[in-house]
């Protein structure tokens, strides 16, 4: 009787899916769950912000089709329709929170029930150097930036 051996199939590439910003949610905190005490997500986080999903294919059964980006600083994932709010979400989250080391004050407009972050004030002060094209808004929750008011 011949015994043929099964070889093993090298490295498939995980199947393509189809996912929801909520699975992708779901995914990323999972995997953090699983990270050692003080590694945080962001090491998920590629310089555009992207999340490189071939470390959630674990967590989601296959690699996302779309592609998702997260903030570093606010940990909020969004889509690719909405790419470019992680980045700015970034850098004006680290300029106001400088600004409000060395001015023990909010950077917001004056006369703004929403907590709008002041722009020009911060680019005055050389706090930041890239004008944002959409507003971002000053939350009571640790004084983290949000683009919805």
């Amino acid at each position: 009787m011949w015994t043929f051996w099964r070889r093993n199939k090298p490295n498939q590439e995980p199947a393509r899916i189809q996912t929801t910003l909520k699975d992708i949610e779901k995914a990323v905190i999972q995997f953090e769950a699983n990270l050692p005490k003080n590694v945080k997500r962001t090491i998920l986080v590629d310089k555009d912000n992207r999340i490189n999903t071939a470390r959630l294919v674990p967590y989601l059964g296959g690699t996302p089709i779309e592609n998702y980006y997260m903030s570093t600083q606010t940990y909020e994932i969004f889509t690719e329709k909405d790419r470019l709010i992680p980045h700015y979400l970034d850098i004006v989250q680290e300029a106001v929170d400088a600004y409000m080391d060395d001015n023990h004050k909010l950077p917001i407009l004056q006369d703004c029930a929403e907590n709008r972050v002041h722009y020009e004030l911060l680019m005055q002060e050389y706090y930041l150097k890239e004008m944002p094209p959409f507003p971002l808004y000053i939350t009571d929750e640790e004084y983290m930036l949000s683009h919805t008011p």
